[in-house]
């Protein structure tokens, strides 16, 4: 291919550069801020760890103890989780440790120690190697690897290995971004914040720009950069997901797992027998996404703050389409016909065959949905979370397959409608596997514009079935139902006390016996008066992420226990009254109510090193905190609101009342 570069820059702070691989030139100032690139992370986790495969000091099939022997779990199957597992998300480890994560500003947790002290208590979701579902947990074990084996500091090695032999000048560590100014902003309800800093680094914790990202990239090409063997590229670019022993399809998608890549058959290029290594990327605050064509020596990188990997991975798609036209491996004809989803909408209805109906009931997935056969040819899905107005109708092929209706689809999120001009189309069919369980399984195509942008083949719920509990146990349940639960535990600058400082636990009214869903957990069986958990066996992405519940009292007190992160009741944060406050030693966050003597008043706040406050609403949003860079050293609090105070256990800090607001 020619020797060109294009660069944009986008005033919605979005940094994009493409190039065929081998290209050199000089770059544009534009494209030296520096943004997180989430989960994009993890090439530069999986690099490391074949790099050390290549040296003989790793193999990919041992197990991960023999590196990491100071790994354990409440689970003994976790001794057969090998480090190929790590990379290819088949570990059957529970997801995200969010505790001591996710932060903003300063590094000052062992988020190791947390995450190692987390999985010693907690059992895997499934049979390591069963399946393949997003899991942020295994590439920071292999982050953990890589230091023990290497004897170096997972930053380190980065540094060495790959940062300075690829001349990535603009790829760096969170620890190393206070001494720079050219970060790309963030904000949280058009407040300034400081710097991201996750502590998965090899998860999601790496910061680079569009031009770095590409060159990272030469790794993974046909002439390469010569910094791991040919061997290591072409087993991270493997389909792992065609290892897994359930739901397997072979079928279009931008989800199909290999060693770190999210999809190594990425749509719409294996239609043009283009090889398509994709990987996109979030943070709180960033998406990012890189394209690599390693046959065309093509590389894409988008870098946003405020958008989203998926967004960034879509431009970066048409982007590489428009250079493939350019260079003439493939006519806009072609492009056009690619646009067009592998579902045909025009076929007819055909009556449903008898033998599916038992298909009729209960499902999980992002929610709880109910499954109906209402019409000789129809099925309708309906959502049964609390609040949720979402209802689907799906009509029955010649081909087998269910087709959406109406502009509705199913994403990795559950049930969606068409939006703002974007839309989808899903086919979908049921499948008996091998674990006993029944799946809905099937593609979606995003659209735009009547065209398809991406695709998702996926199991999109299992077959579940009611609850019922014992009186007793369903009294205790019912008294918690509605009751929010406030974070205690996490990092005194952790981002969840900005934006999910609680939870608010609902009982599904129309599916006894769970939990619903929120944004941070799925649904739970609830199996005795004090615990819930989570049986979601949802490969690909939809079955992420998940959590028991465990609740508990002292002193009193009720206490939920989700993952490594602790909750206390609602019913328990006392009034604010005028006096100093010591953070107590069982937590590093105080709550207070802000009732009728405190609304509108007007306080200072002194506080020791590594504390901060934050003021929330009635609504639990956060309108004031001290880690707003330009927060005033003042605060106005609202009635009915909270103040948060988090800091060192044992330590005191200081509030000062100064007057009433006018």
């Amino acid at each position: 291919m020619k020797k060109h570069w294009l660069l944009l820059f986008f005033l919605l702070c979005c940094s994009l550069l493409f190039w065929p691989a081998a290209a050199q030139a000089a770059p544009s100032d534009d494209t030296q801020e520096v943004y997180g690139i989430g989960s994009v992370s993890k090439l530069f986790g999986t690099a490391a760890v074949m790099l050390l495969a290549d040296r003989g000091e790793i193999l990919l099939d041992a197990p991960v103890t023999d590196y990491i022997p100071e790994f354990e779990m409440a689970d003994e199957r976790y001794q057969q989780i090998t480090v190929r597992m790590l990379l290819n998300h088949s570990s059957g480890l529970p997801g995200t440790t969010f505790r001591d994560c996710f932060l903003l500003g300063e590094s000052h947790t062992d988020y190791h120690s947390t995450l190692l002290n987390n999985l010693k208590s907690r059992h895997l979701k499934a049979d390591p190697g069963a399946y393949s579902v997003y899991c942020n947990d295994g590439f920071t074990l292999a982050e953990i690897l890589v230091e023990h084996v290497s004897q170096m500091s997972f930053s380190a090695f980065i540094q060495k290995e790959f940062i300075r032999p690829l001349g990535l000048t603009h790829t760096f560590m969170p620890e190393e971004l206070p001494s720079l100014t050219a970060t790309a902003s963030i904000y949280y309800r058009d407040r300034p914040l400081p710097y991201e800093n996750l502590q998965c680094l090899a998860a999601g914790g790496i910061y680079s720009t569009a031009e770095d990202l590409c060159r990272f990239s030469r790794l993974f090409t046909q002439n390469g950069s010569g910094l791991l063997s040919g061997e290591a590229v072409q087993a991270m670019a493997f389909p792992e997901y065609k290892r897994d022993t359930i739901c397997v399809q072979d079928a279009e998608s931008n989800f199909g797992y290999g060693l770190g890549w999210d999809s190594v058959d990425a749509y719409p290029f294996r239609r043009f027998g283009i090889t398509a290594l994709a990987k996109g990327g979030d943070t709180k605050n960033y998406g990012t996404g890189l394209l690599v064509l390693p046959d065309q020596e093509l590389s894409v990188g988008v870098t946003a703050s405020g958008g989203s990997g998926e967004l960034s991975l879509k431009l970066a798609s048409e982007l590489a389409l428009e250079i493939l036209k350019e260079e003439g491996l493939i006519t806009q004809e072609e492009e056009e016909a690619a646009a067009q989803p592998a579902i045909d909408t025009a076929q007819p209805s055909v009556p449903i065959p008898e033998e599916l109906k038992k298909y009729a009931g209960y499902y999980d997935s992002a929610g709880i949905w109910k499954l109906e056969f209402t019409e000789q040819d129809t099925v309708r899905i309906t959502s049964l979370e609390n609040n949720a107005d979402m209802v689907q109708e799906y009509r029955y092929t010649q081909d087998g397959y269910f087709v959406s209706t109406d502009g509705k689809y199913i994403s990795y999120t559950g049930l969606s409608q068409a939006s703002g001009g974007t839309g989808g189309i899903t086919a979908f069919y049921f499948r008996e596997e091998s674990n006993g369980k029944t799946y809905i399984l099937g593609t979606t195509y995003s659209l735009s514009g009547g065209k398809a942008e991406s695709a998702i083949a996926m199991p999109f719920a299992e077959k579940t079935e009611e609850n019922k509990l014992p009186g007793a146990i369903q009294k205790v349940w019912d008294g918690r139902d509605g009751e929010k639960y406030y974070l205690i535990n996490d990092a005194y600058n952790s981002y969840f006390y900005l934006s999910q400082p609680c939870m608010k636990l609902e009982l599904s009214a129309a599916f006894p016996g769970y939990t619903g869903a929120s944004e941070l957990y799925k649904n739970c069986r609830i199996t005795d008066a004090d615990n819930a958990v989570c049986e979601l066996d949802l490969p690909v992405m939809t079955g992420r992420d998940s959590a028991d519940f465990h609740f508990y009292r002292t002193k009193g007190v009720e206490y939920l226990q989700a993952d490594a992160s602790r909750y206390i009741e609602e019913k328990a944060i006392p009034d604010l009254t005028r006096q100093d406050v010591r953070i107590r030693t069982a937590q590093t966050a105080q709550w207070f109510r802000l009732g009728n003597q405190a609304a509108g008043q007007e306080i200072r706040i002194r506080l020791p090193g590594q504390s901060a406050y934050y003021v929330y609403d009635k609504n639990d949003i956060c309108v004031a905190s001290s880690l707003f860079t330009d927060e005033r050293d003042t605060v106005i609090l609202p009635l009915d609101g909270k103040l948060l105070l988090t800091g060192p256990e044992g330590k005191s800090i200081a509030i000062t009342w100064l007057k009433a607001a006018k």
